[in-house]
């Protein structure tokens, strides 16, 4: 398994707004696709205007597969287009298990 760390940094004031955007348009979407996402965070201290999604994926090859059929879905790219109005940065990162 691997985790897929997605963090966006939104405009001044659009956290919410990106936020409630993803939940009624963005996951919807993206859950058909990904499966249900592990969590989404913003912070309580440190950067104000940054969300962070946690996405699971089996190996990397689910990753690759499951992003490409994203991309393919109706909507998706609509709707990405629409929430990187929202955005000022997206950052993502790959995490890979540490056997305990």
């Amino acid at each position: 398994m691997i985790v897929e760390w997605r963090a966006y940094t939104t405009r001044t004031g659009k956290t919410q707004a990106f936020i409630e955007m993803m939940k009624t348009r963005g996951l919807p979407i993206q859950e058909a696709v990904q499966g249900k996402i592990m969590a989404m965070y913003t912070y309580e201290f440190g950067p104000q205007e940054e969300v962070v999604m946690l996405w699971r994926y089996d190996s990397l090859a689910d990753r690759e597969a499951r992003r490409a059929k994203l991309a393919a879905t109706p909507g998706w790219a609509e709707f990405v287009a629409e929430a990187s109005e929202l955005v000022q940065h997206h950052e993502t990162r790959l995490m890979n298990p540490v056997p305990l």
